[in-house]
């Protein structure tokens, strides 16, 4: 699609470019977001439809691994014989897979729910009050005083570090809040720019002349009437929703020759134009995250070529797959809480070995 004016008298701005030149470059960039948004749409349609076919089941009989071992893991709280470090790591554990099912749109929500309370149930038949209280005063290591250090800690944290630390953290909530109106601000000038360019004479010119073309009265033959009425409708539409380029290109495609040099003013209608082209880009970010699992397919395993999203996928499931075995073979191997052991020994010591890089990171 092309919208060329007639030739008139070389006018150049400080590209190089006539104001009508610079009216179509800024109509063609228009004419592609509207085009490649249009493509999107429909690609990320398809393409989240087979994700779903493709991910869907490995993902439910991931979820379904999670909470099989979840459930099974639960059995254990009510164990006495269990001291506080593992049962602390054991939560850890517990709680970690919880997350993991909460994050996933494949999980059976109901059978989740169940093993939520059948976790519940297993926490509170487990203790005697006094070794409840214990365990909530030290849930993170019996092996040292942790709840000593961190209270030793807190105590290190003076007045003024925390009205400092206070200060700060408002005057990046007040900065975040400035910016976010500013935004706001430009974004209904830009509006009232567009109703008001949209409210001048020459735009409902344009209007008024394509409307004389497309009206139903001037056909006599009955498809044709149907076919105006619904043009005429569409235009209707476009104008009152302020759809340029629909208006402008249903102008051209009828009338035959280009709108833009009946709008008058050109600066107010390259600036109008660009406007149009950030809500046109800003609808693109729209499309892809219209939906949190969209946004997700489209992060991880979108590309315009179909053939490396196919791989993408296929790679993603195997993974999902081998990671479920995995966790089904733990399953299987805690029989007892001597094969329990092991594995919180295990996390345990993963756990102290992340803290100590931390620790060792933070100190440079």
């Amino acid at each position: 699609m092309s919208l060329i004016t007639q030739k008139q008298a070389a006018r150049t701005n400080k590209k190089g470019q006539s104001p009508e030149q610079a009216l179509h470059r800024e109509w063609e960039r228009i004419i592609k977001l509207k085009a490649g948004n249009e493509r999107l749409e429909d690609d990320l349609k398809t393409f989240e439809k087979e994700c779903l076919e493709v991910i869907g089941p490995v993902e439910e009989q991931a979820a379904e691994a999670i909470l099989d071992q979840t459930r099974h893991l639960g059995t254990f709280l009510s164990r006495k014989s269990l001291a506080q470090w593992q049962r602390a790591e054991l939560m850890g554990w517990i709680e970690e897979n919880l997350n993991d099912l909460l994050a996933n749109p494949f999980c059976d929500r109901q059978v989740l729910e169940e093993v939520l309370q059948h976790i519940v149930d297993m926490d509170n038949s487990r203790l005697s009050p006094e070794q409840r209280h214990a365990y909530q005063n030290n849930n993170e290591d019996g092996m040292n005083d942790g709840a000593q250090y961190a209270q030793e800690d807190s105590e290190d944290i003076d007045s003024e570090s925390f009205e400092a630390l206070e200060e700060e953290l408002f005057e990046e909530f007040f900065h975040q809040q400035q910016e976010q109106q500013q935004e706001r601000e430009q974004e209904q000038e830009g509006q009232q720019s567009l109703q008001a360019m949209l409210g001048k004479s020459s735009v409902n010119m344009i209007f008024r002349r394509l409307a004389r073309l497309l009206h139903p009265d001037r056909e006599l033959d009955a498809d044709l009437k149907q076919l105006r009425g619904e043009q005429m409708g569409r235009a209707t539409h476009a104008r009152d929703s302020n759809d340029l380029f629909t208006l402008f290109s249903m102008y051209e495609e009828h009338v035959g020759e280009s709108p833009l040099a009946d709008l008058g003013d050109d600066k107010k209608v390259l600036k109008l134009l660009k406007s149009y082209s950030r809500t046109l880009r800003e609808q693109r970010d729209d499309i892809i995250n219209v939906t949190p699992i969209r946004a997700g397919f489209y992060q991880h395993f979108y590309d315009a070529k179909p053939e490396i999203r196919k791989r993408k996928l296929q790679e993603y499931c195997k993974k999902a797959r081998d990671q479920a075995k995995r966790e089904k073979e733990i399953t299987h191997s805690i029989r007892s809480i001597a094969t329990l052991k092991p594995h919180l020994e295990e996390r345990y010591d993963m756990g102290m070995s992340q803290f100590a890089v931390e620790s060792l990171l933070a100190s440079y």
